[in-house]
């Protein structure tokens, strides 16, 4: 029983998989030119050189590189994408066009996913590069772990709301 589990299941993936077809060869192609693109950007000179910088303007420098990156898509691979199946006509293996364009769909699905994961680890790994040991949350009343030579992530003002008061703008529990 086993063996004629493993033929009936050889039949169907043979009858079901769609190879690799021009058009999916021709969007992978065309995808290599997005597969260095970012959602975020944490590690280029012109991020850098602003570094560090206060929130409003770090997410303001993040939402413009989002938006031209999502312009990109929107405006280049999308539209290429259907140039693709405008151009050359799809070849359906065995017929079958939902396998077909459901392979395309994951086959974009998983770029679009890898452009997305690619992102948060950036992301992520300039957050972590700013992470302090438990060590340095500890009082040093002489300054002697030289906490001062880890560059920050952003900055925080102290203001003067009177002789007896002051704040931090932004807010502790705005940075967290």
């Amino acid at each position: 029983q086993w063996g004629i589990a493993v033929d009936q299941a050889r039949e169907n993936v043979a009858w079901t998989l769609q190879t690799l077809s021009p058009n999916a060869l021709e969007l992978s192609a065309l995808w290599s030119g997005f597969q260095d693109k970012l959602l975020v950007d944490v590690t280029s000179p012109e991020f850098k050189v602003q570094n560090p910088m206060d929130m409003e303007s770090f997410q303001a420098f993040q939402t413009d590189i989002c938006e031209r990156t999502k312009a990109a898509l929107w405006t280049v691979w999308l539209p290429k994408s259907a140039e693709v199946f405008r151009r050359c006509p799809p070849l359906y293996i065995n017929g079958d066009a939902e396998a077909y364009y459901m392979s395309v769909a994951i086959l974009q699905s998983n770029q679009l996913r890898s452009l997305v994961q690619d992102s948060m680890d950036k992301y992520k790994s300039f957050f972590e590069l700013h992470d302090l040991p438990e060590e340095y949350w500890m009082p040093d009343p002489l300054a002697e772990r030289l906490l001062w030579s880890c560059e920050p992530a952003f900055y925080v003002e102290v203001k003067v709301v009177n002789q007896r008061e002051y704040c931090f703008v932004p807010p502790f529990r705005e940075v967290e």
